[in-house]
């Protein structure tokens, strides 16, 4: 098997694709609705015994807390096998190993599905106060992620797997958020949320690029509605994603704001400090420091 760009032009039938469905498909999705649902309970426990910020928080902030560390994990485990994935059915040549790309498609429909599934549980666990921009994101990935479904085509699949693939891309995100969350003031957090939005902000041309290309390359054989749904679900995407990042820089500029803060509390720490030092008395000197520590 040799890699190269033309692969990207290659089209498949529908009966081709419909020959890869088999039981494997429907199996993934169901150990992946459990695993998914599994972690939440694992998760909060997890935190709950290991994380004193997390335990003072309300009930619904450890919730999203919860969310977003099941988030980064996933992703952070799905990316480098996705990656393979996508990459090798993109511009690996696959003709004479038919059998070897059914796997792997299987394998790409498994993993989409988990993150899909992860974006479904969130809008349910969030009913009362989900932001309407995380209703429309994950609504609209759920709907792209539908069509292969209804309609096994070669755009709806390449289009699809794509916006899903970068998806993964959003680990480091969720990281920064959970950091922000437990641990504003510490200097990774604003690190962490900065890497977030440069990787971010650089894939997603990355990502509308692609999908026009891939679709751009095979359009004589793609269904034009499908084919122009795609682009417009491609285009909605990237820019929901890239006006996302405004949210973040904000949480990024907060975070600075709260270090600031701790940081001009120091001084005054210092000279009372200096006083207790001073104090002539071992048990007024005792005392001082004592108070010194609690402070």
């Amino acid at each position: 098997m040799t890699w190269n760009i033309d692969q990207i032009s290659n089209h498949l039938p529908q009966e081709v694709w419909e020959s890869f469905l088999d039981h494997n498909l429907p199996a993934a999705m169901m150990i992946g609705i459990f695993v998914v649902c599994l972690c939440y309970p694992i998760f909060h426990r997890l935190l709950i015994k290991y994380s004193d910020p997390y335990r003072k928080l309300t009930p619904d902030a450890q919730l999203v807390v919860t969310q977003h560390s099941i988030e980064a994990v996933m992703l952070s485990l799905i990316f480098v096998p996705l990656s393979y994935l996508v990459l090798s059915t993109n511009f690996e040549d696959h003709s004479n190993s038919p059998e070897t790309f059914k796997r792997k498609f299987q394998a790409i429909g498994s993993l989409m599905y988990i993150i899909i599934i992860m974006y479904m549980v969130e809008l349910a666990s969030r009913y009362q106060n989900i932001r309407p921009l995380v209703l429309v994101h994950h609504c609209c990935a759920y709907a792209n992620s539908l069509l292969p479904t209804l309609f096994l085509t070669t755009a709806n699949l390449r289009a699809s797997s794509l916006l899903v693939y970068f998806i993964t891309y959003e680990a480091i995100t969720f990281i920064g958020l959970v950091m922000y969350r437990l641990y504003p003031e510490k200097r990774l957090t604003v690190r962490i949320i900065t890497a977030g939005i440069f990787v971010m902000g650089a894939s997603r041309p990355i990502q509308l690029i692609w999908i026009l290309w891939s679709l751009i390359a095979t359009w004589e054989y793609l269904v034009l509605w499908q084919a122009v749904l795609q682009i417009i679900f491609a285009v909605l995407f990237t820019l929901l994603q890239l006006y996302s990042l405004t949210i973040h820089w904000s949480i990024r500029q907060r975070c600075i704001a709260m270090q600031k803060v701790q940081n001009l509390t120091k001084p005054s720490i210092t000279k009372s400090s200096d006083i207790c030092i001073d104090l002539d008395t071992k048990d007024n000197s005792e005392n001082e420091k004592i108070e010194h520590v609690e402070l």
